[in-house]
C-alpha cells in the first residue's frame, strides 16, 4: 500500500493500514496531518491549510526541570516530541524524599514560554520477608530461624519471637545480605509459633513473616541414675533434717519428689533439679526414732530418663533411747584461739550421736602429732563445742592438730589444723591486730552448734588492758548474738584474748562484724 504524500511532509508513521500521520511545517512550525486510507486512495479528512494537506501545528523547543535543589541531573534541556508535545525526563531516586519538581517550557514560534510544578513523593521501597525453619527440629538439638527480606537492605534489624514472647539473645539481630538468624534449644518437644519482624531503615520498608515449629522428642533419652543422702546422716527425731537427691548425668530439667518408708513427704514433692549441679533437696522434720527407707524419685525430661534411688536413715530418739546409732561419732577440727608465744587454746566441734563419747586433740610439729590432751566427756549430744588450752609451746614455732572423738562405736579423726606461735620479744607501744575467725566445719550441717571467735592479737612491753565489743548480726543486719569483754595485760606479755559466741550455723549466714577492739599500757599508750 502507497504512503500518504503531500506538500512539506517530513516522514509519515501509520498505526494501521488505514490510519496514518504526516509531519509537515508551516511558518517555522511543526504540522500534523491525519490520513485514512479509502478506496484504493488517501483521503485527508480535515480542514486543508497551507501545504496542501490536513494540518495543525505543534509546539517545539525544550523543557528545563529542577527541584529545590536545582537543575536535575540530565534533564536541563530536554526536547519536546513534535507529535506528542511531550518532554520526558527519567530519574532514579536512591534514598526517601519529598520535594517540589518544577517544569519550565522555554518557548518556540508561536509558543510563548511556560512552567508547571508538581509535588514528587520517593517513599520507602516495599520490602518482603519469608521465615524458614530448620529442618527436623528435635529437643536438646539447635533449632535455626532464618528470615529472608527482599529486596536485601542495607540496613535494620530483625527481632524474633515465640509465642509473642521475646526469644533470648534474638531481639535485635543485624542483617546480613538481608539475611538475620535465631539460634534456639528447646529441653522439650512442643509446637511454637515464630514471628520475625523486620525493623526497615530510611530506604527499605518494614516487613513481618511467621512460621510454625513442631519439635519432635529424641529417639531416646539419656538413661540416669539417682542417689539419696541426709544431713546429718543420722539426724535426731524432732530435729531438721536435709534430704538430698543427686542425679547422674546432670540433668537439664525436671523434678524430684521425696518419700519415707513408701508416703510422700509434705513440702517434698515435685522439687527442682537444679541444671548445674543436678541436685534437689529437701528439709523436713524427723520423725519417729527408728530406721526409715528414704527414697527420691526423678521424674525425668524430654532428654533425661527417669530414675530413683533410696537410702536407710537412722532416727535417734535425742536421748539415748530406743535404738542404739551405729555409727561413730564425728570430730570436726576447728580454728586455734588465743596463740601465745608458749601457748594456745584449741577447738572443735563432736557430734556424739547420742553414744557416749569422748575427745582429745593430737598436736606436735609435724602431722605425726606425738603429743595428745587428756581425754574429755563429751555425753551422748548431737553438738558440743570442744576445745583444750595448750602450753609449755616453743615461740615461733609452727604446730599441726586435730580433733579426735571416740565411743564405742569407733574413733573419728578430725582434720589436720596449723598455728604459729608468736615471739616472745615486744618492743614499745602496745600492738594491737583485730582477727575475726568462724569455725564452720565442712560438715557443720550436721550439728546444732557452732560459734564466731572475735579476737585481738595483743603485744605489749608494759603491763596494761585491752577491751574488745563484738556483735554476730544476721542477713537483714539484725543482732543475733553479742558481747564485750576486758582483759589485764601484764608486762612483757604476748597473748590473743578473745570472745567466743556461740550460735546456730543457720545463723552464721550474715558473717561476724567486730566493731572494735583497743589496748592501753600503764603509760596510757595506746594501741
Amino acid at each position: 500500500m502507497p504512503s500518504p504524500a503531500g506538500g512539506g511532509l517530513q516522514g509519515v508513521s501509520c498505526v494501521s493500514n488505514r490510519d496514518c500521520t504526516a509531519v509537515g511545517d508551516l511558518g517555522g512550525d511543526p504540522l500534523v496531518a491525519h490520513y485514512e486510507y479509502d478506496g484504493g486512495k488517501w483521503a485527508e479528512q480535515s480542514m486543508t491549510e497551507a501545504g496542501g494537506f490536513n494540518a495543525v501545528s505543534c509546539p517545539a523547543g525544550s523543557v528545563h526541570f529542577s527541584d529545590a535543589s536545582g537543575p536535575i541531573d540530565g534533564c536541563e534541556e530536554v526536547n519536546i516530541e513534535p507529535l506528542s508535545g511531550t518532554a520526558q525526563c527519567e530519574v532514579s531516586y536512591a534514598s526517601v524524599r519529598h520535594e517540589t519538581i518544577l517544569a519550565e517550557y522555554s518557548g518556540s514560534g508561536s509558543f510563548l514560554p511556560s512552567s508547571t510544578s508538581e509535588d514528587l513523593a520517593v517513599d520507602q521501597q516495599p520490602t518482603a520477608a519469608t521465615l524458614a525453619v530448620s529442618s527436623n527440629p528435635t529437643a536438646g538439638q539447635a533449632i535455626t530461624y532464618t528470615l529472608s527480606v527482599s529486596p536485601g537492605p542495607d540496613g535494620g534489624r530483625a527481632a524474633f519471637s515465640d509465642g509473642g514472647n521475646a526469644i533470648a539473645g534474638c531481639a535485635a539481630k543485624a542483617l546480613t545480605g538481608g539475611v538475620a538468624t535465631c539460634e534456639v534449644t528447646y529441653g522439650q518437644a512442643g509446637s511454637h509459633e515464630i514471628e520475625a519482624v523486620y525493623s526497615g531503615d530510611a530506604d527499605y520498608a518494614p516487613a513481618s513473616a511467621a512460621a510454625s515449629a513442631n519439635v519432635q522428642a529424641p529417639a531416646k533419652a539419656t538413661a540416669t541414675s539417682t542417689e539419696v543422702t541426709a544431713v546429718p546422716t543420722s539426724p535426731t527425731s524432732g530435729g531438721l533434717v536435709q534430704y538430698t537427691a543427686s542425679v547422674s548425668p546432670t540433668p537439664d530439667g525436671g523434678a524430684v519428689s521425696f518419700s519415707e518408708d513408701g508416703k510422700p513427704l509434705a513440702r517434698c514433692a515435685a522439687q527442682p533439679v537444679a541444671h548445674s549441679e543436678g541436685v534437689a533437696s529437701c528439709v523436713v522434720t524427723a520423725g519417729s526414732a527408728g530406721t526409715h527407707a528414704i527414697e527420691a524419685t526423678y521424674s525425668g525430661d524430654i532428654l533425661f530418663g527417669p530414675s530413683s534411688g533410696s537410702a536407710s536413715v537412722f532416727v535417734g530418739s535425742g536421748g539415748g533411747g530406743g535404738q542404739q546409732n551405729s555409727t561413730p561419732p564425728d570430730a570436726d577440727t576447728g580454728s586455734p584461739e588465743l596463740v601465745s608465744a608458749s601457748g594456745a587454746t584449741l577447738t572443735g566441734l563432736v557430734n556424739a550421736r547420742g553414744t557416749d563419747t569422748t575427745y582429745h586433740f593430737e598436736y606436735g610439729e609435724t602431722t605425726s602429732y606425738g603429743q595428745s590432751t587428756s581425754e574429755v566427756d563429751a555425753g551422748t549430744i548431737e553438738g558440743i563445742f570442744a576445745n583444750v588450752t595448750l602450753s609449755g609451746l616453743t615461740p615461733s614455732t609452727s604446730y599441726h592438730f586435730r580433733l579426735v572423738a571416740r565411743n564405742s562405736l569407733g574413733v573419728s579423726d578430725g582434720t589436720d589444723g596449723t598455728f604459729t606461735t608468736i615471739s616472745q620479744q615486744v618492743q614499745g607501744a602496745p600492738n594491737v591486730e583485730l582477727h575475726t575467725v568462724t569455725n564452720k566445719p565442712a560438715n557443720s550441717q550436721q550439728h546444732t552448734l557452732a560459734y564466731v571467735l572475735f579476737q585481738a592479737l595483743v603485744q605489749s612491753p608494759l603491763a596494761g588492758s585491752v577491751h574488745i565489743v563484738a556483735q554476730l548480726a544476721d542477713g537483714s543486719g539484725s543482732p543475733v548474738s553479742s558481747q564485750n569483754a576486758s582483759f589485764a595485760i601484764a608486762p612483757n606479755w604476748v597473748a590473743a584474748p578473745a570472745i567466743r559466741l556461740q550460735v546456730k550455723p543457720s545463723e552464721l549466714l550474715g558473717g561476724p562484724a567486730l566493731h572494735r577492739a583497743r589496748g592501753r599500757d600503764r603509760c596510757g599508750r595506746n594501741g
